[in-house]
């Protein structure tokens, strides 16, 4: 077993680092919140969390729009998003409002009201009400949205403003990327979850219309992966989550693929669902068999999970996850198809309520510390061993995560 003893002077410095945040590196995480039905979700499918400049998450759903404070969740229901599934994030407007799309329309939150109001797009004098998908807003007040499916797809801008609506090309599949040059202007999409089609579509833009669609294939012809989300690190390099693990496009001249990396610790990672970026040097994935994953850039290798445990009520509750969001307080979020969204803050641990509560009331102190890939290993003043498990020491609860 390859321990890591530490000195009282480095244990001194380890509970600091436990109480301020642990910077670069990976996250120790102790205590994943949940959100379900149970404790008031409309429904348990959230494939879309938002984060408004309020400090409410918006979490979608197939039965309406949840809003949480922190503490107490609000339900706007189905009948008032134009009776259909929430079908994309919330962007907000410079008042403050908010807009959304469900599967048939275009959704306007006015916040000083508290309510909703629908607008459609229009080929001619014909609503269109299918299959929309709003995944970009401007400056301008330009919100994109992706109408249709497969070869029918097309890509509109809708100025929620002006309710001016233009036609900026075709555009297939169901979830999409935009990537800003210097000056903040798209420069490409980047098209996954396609239409029966392996790989993955990159569109670029000259004068704000669709100019070029590249289809890359990924993986071998006998073979071949589908992508689910992607990350664009930048103008060369997207990091895609796929049916068979995470892997690296090299978009260039050339484009090549790296991967797809798809196991931890000899074991398979399943699909690769969505990918985030966390802080300078890793990735987090979501995965089909391993739970939560972070990943080493620099390496290329995936360096830690964490995962549902029975014995521990504030694990994840599931191994099989599928969005993320990182918002601006560094709160995850981590969505679970018919269990809810767990979340956590990756700035902050437990280690400081942990021994307040548990090693004080019984006059016991702390002489060492060694720490497994699993567990943390306390030596005592008494001679005694203590491996600190979160699943039977009894912690007050923590303040939640701030949304700011």
């Amino acid at each position: 077993m390859n321990l890591r003893l530490l000195s009282t002077l480095h244990l001194f410095f380890f509970l600091f680092l436990s109480v301020v945040g642990y910077g670069q590196g990976v996250p120790k995480i102790h205590w994943f919140h949940h959100l379900t039905q149970e404790n008031g979700l409309s429904q348990g499918d959230n494939a879309f969390v938002s984060q408004d400049s309020y400090g409410y998450a918006w979490l979608s759903s197939a039965d309406g729009l949840n809003r949480y404070d922190g503490k107490n969740i609000k339900i706007y229901s189905a009948k008032s998003l134009s009776h259909s599934d929430v079908s994309s994030h919330c962007f907000e407007a410079e008042n403050g409002d908010l807009w959304l799309t469900t599967y048939n329309a275009i959704n306007h939150y006015i916040r000083a009201e508290d309510r909703f109001e629908q607008f459609y797009l229009k080929e001619g004098d014909t609503v269109v009400n299918e299959d929309y998908y709003a995944f970009y807003l401007q400056e301008d007040g330009d919100l994109w949205i992706r109408q249709g499916t497969g070869a029918s797809s097309k890509l509109y801008s809708y100025n929620i403003y002006t309710g001016q609506q233009k036609t900026l090309g075709e555009l297939g599949g169901y979830r999409a990327k935009v990537h800003q040059d210097k000056d903040g202007a798209p420069k490409f999409i980047v098209s996954t979850l396609l239409d029966g089609q392996a790989g993955l579509i990159i569109s670029s833009f000259r004068d704000s219309i669709i100019r070029q669609d590249t289809l890359i294939p990924l993986g071998e012809n006998s073979r071949p992966l589908t992508a689910y989300n992607a990350w664009i690190e930048n103008d060369t390099t997207i990091w895609v989550g796929t049916s068979e693990g995470l892997a690296l496009l090299h978009f260039g001249t050339t484009p090549r693929w790296s991967g797809p990396y798809s196991e931890f610790e000899g074991v398979s990672t399943g699909r690769i669902w969505d990918v985030v970026a966390y802080e300078k040097d890793y990735l987090i994935a979501s995965s089909g068999n391993l739970g939560l994953l972070f990943f080493d850039k620099g390496n290329r290798q995936f360096v830690k999970k964490y995962q549902h445990s029975t014995l521990n009520p504030h694990s994840l509750m599931s191994n099989k996850l599928h969005e993320l969001f990182l918002d601006n307080e560094n709160n995850l979020w981590i969505s679970s198809y018919g269990k809810g969204v767990d979340f956590c803050n990756l700035s902050k641990t437990k280690f400081s309520l942990l021994f307040q509560k548990t090693l004080a009331n019984n006059s016991t102190g702390i002489n060492s510390i060694a720490q497994t890939q699993d567990n943390t290993w306390l030596g005592t003043t008494k001679n005694q061993v203590l491996v600190l498990d979160l699943s039977l020491i009894h912690i007050s609860e923590p303040t939640r995560p701030r949304l700011i």
